[in-house]
């Protein structure tokens, strides 16, 4: 379940921007870089799964 983390992590983030938290630029990045890696990895995953 860490992809739901993941995801849940930048989700989370963002809420907290849009309710007046501050705006840290490299955390926002460095959770977007996870989860795409992340659904990267789970794409990756799916399609070895298929084959």
């Amino acid at each position: 379940m860490e992809r739901k983390a993941d995801l849940r992590a930048l989700y989370d983030y963002r809420v907290g921007v849009q309710n007046g938290d501050a705006a840290d630029p490299d955390r926002e990045q460095a959770l977007r870089r996870t989860a795409i890696d992340t659904f990267v990895e789970g794409q990756a995953v799916c399609i070895d799964g298929s084959s």
